[in-house]
């Protein structure tokens, strides 16, 4: 699981696997940004989908949970999951998981994010 959310909640709130230094400047940064409900504080972030984030920082939000957990995964696993990511135009992306289509402008590496 990378990502967990209540689909009748308003407004739309989703926790996500992150990084504990990361999570710990977004909190401090963004009111959106709360520690993971009913998760483990350290590594799960709570954001409400407010529009007080940028589009492109939830996006790679979403991107890096994906990729911690994947990267949780046994090797054999894991392998399957990266050989077979491809997105909706066929292009290998990092993670398969967000189309072209939602990335306008290139995703930011994942470092990036790390240094929001």
């Amino acid at each position: 699981m990378f990502a967990l959310t209540a689909l009748d909640a308003r407004p739309l709130r989703v926790s996500l696997k992150c990084e504990p230094s990361l999570a710990e400047a977004l909190r401090a940064e963004h009111s959106a940004v709360r520690p993971g409900y009913h998760l483990s504080k350290r590594h799960w972030i709570t954001v409400t989908l407010d529009d007080s984030l940028p589009e492109e920082l939830v996006v790679g939000l979403l991107e890096d949970s994906y990729e911690l957990v994947v990267d949780g995964l046994p090797k054999r696993e894991r392998d399957r999951i990266r050989s077979s990511a491809t997105d909706d135009v066929g292009v290998r992306t990092r993670s398969g998981l967000i189309s072209r289509a939602l990335d306008s402008g290139g995703r930011r590496p994942r470092k990036a994010m790390r240094d929001y």
